[in-house]
């Protein structure tokens, strides 16, 4: 079923991307929405490619690294929801929040890696010997 909603989308993302080159011409890169839709459509038939090489190759790596490749380009399918986010003010605020709040979970995320790592040294301290 996933794979089978990754073709729709992507055939929708495709249809969308070809009639917006044709209506803009050369001045569709112009906006970067436009380079961000762009870029998931490539993304997207980039992870159809894999998927093909994959099934015909019977099992058999035909790349060395298809299998990880193909897990980060599925993980870039999640991007199609930030395409949204030029549409959506209620997604725009909720990633505008996001984007304030990175700072402070910076600092969050570096405290605790400091308490990893001095517990890291506790437990070699007392228990180096076990």
């Amino acid at each position: 079923m996933l794979d089978f909603t990754n073709y729709i989308f992507t055939v929708v993302f495709l249809v969308e991307a070809i009639c917006k080159l044709i209506a803009f011409g050369k001045t569709y890169f112009n906006n970067s929405w436009n380079k961000f839709d762009f870029f998931v459509v490539c993304a997207s038939i980039f992870d159809i490619l894999l998927k093909l090489l994959e099934d015909i190759g019977g099992g058999n790596n035909v790349l060395a690294v298809g299998p990880q490749l193909a897990r980060i380009m599925r993980v870039l399918r999640v991007t199609r929801v930030l395409r949204l986010a030029g549409k959506a003010e209620g997604l725009q605020a909720i990633l505008q929040t996001i984007m304030f709040s990175i700072p402070s979970l910076t600092n969050v995320i570096l405290l605790l890696i400091l308490m990893f790592f001095m517990f890291s040294i506790l437990g070699n301290f007392l228990f180096s010997e076990v």
